[in-house]
């Protein structure tokens, strides 16, 4: 299974990459770079992140069963 960070590990990320880019620009919780850029791209790449790993779930020989298992076993053939 695929470690996919949580949507706060992400925001962290941006608001540590804008700083180091531009430090004097604020990214506090209330600002309008982190309520119109942070925010909404993070809640994107959190869902990307959870869609990764449900694909991941349902694609894993020891987690499948029965039709999952037969569908799974299909795309080796």
């Amino acid at each position: 299974m695929i470690q996919t960070p949580s949507q706060e590990d992400i925001i962290n990320s941006f608001v540590e990459n804008i700083r180091s880019t531009i430090p004097e620009l604020s990214t506090t919780p209330v600002s309008v770079v982190r309520e119109a850029l942070i925010n909404p791209s993070s809640t994107q790449i959190s869902f990307i992140f959870d869609l990764a790993k449900r694909i991941s779930i349902l694609q894993d020989v020891f987690q499948a069963t029965g039709t999952d298992l037969n569908a799974l076993a299909a795309t080796y053939q």
